[in-house]
């Protein structure tokens, strides 16, 4: 498991592999340089990373799902979630409280338009 954060974000990404440490046999945090925009290609060394993860959470200021980087990894089989812009509140309250299985849209029913 990789955890790819920034400076700004690095507390919640602390936050995250502890969080995931049970489920993880290795979580790696890598901290990218600054970048300026959304979707901004990270360094070389972290698409490296990327490319050799199974699972990838993307806690940064500026958006990494929409790179190259991001697509080769999910290419390769990594499974990606992104946390651009997350806020530590957003760790208390929010989506990730979600029932995910509650709010399941059946394939079946949506294709009929019900």
């Amino acid at each position: 498991m990789l955890i790819v954060t920034d400076e700004e974000r690095a507390g919640i990404a602390e936050a995250v592999r502890t969080e995931t440490a049970a489920a993880a046999d290795c979580a790696e945090v890598v901290v990218s340089p600054p970048r300026s925009i959304d979707n901004e290609e990270p360094i070389a060394a972290v698409s490296v990373a990327m490319a050799k993860a199974d699972v990838i959470f993307l806690v940064v200021s500026y958006a990494l799902a929409h790179t190259r980087a991001t697509r080769e990894a999910i290419a390769g089989g990594a499974r990606v979630v992104s946390m651009s812009a997350f806020t530590e509140r957003q760790m208390r309250e929010g989506g990730l409280f979600a029932d995910f299985r509650a709010r399941r849209v059946d394939p079946m029913v949506a294709l009929k338009g019900d």
